[in-house]
């Protein structure tokens, strides 16, 4: 029979990384750069990021530090500011 452990609340933390808090920020901010951009091709937003379309689709996928946090948050204020 399997065994479940409950959550924490922090994927991050219960996977045991070095920097679970940050990671869990730097997360939320892509799913809110994610509902941000919405349906709209990526090769259309990334230039208004000052990215390519290719380095956007990593961010989105996943690849992503806790110092991307500044620079991820001025990601999303920027397509606020255009929404």
């Amino acid at each position: 029979m399997a065994q479940f452990t409950p959550s924490s609340g922090n994927v991050y933390a219960d996977l045991g990384h070095t920097n679970p808090e940050g990671m869990q920020a730097v997360s939320s901010l892509v799913m809110a750069l994610r509902q941000q951009i919405g349906a709209r091709p990526l090769a259309d937003v990334a230039p208004q990021l000052g990215l390519h379309a290719d380095d956007l689709a990593e961010i989105l996928g996943g690849h992503f530090r806790p110092e991307d946090q500044a620079r991820l948050a001025g990601y999303v204020a920027a397509l606020e500011a255009t929404t």
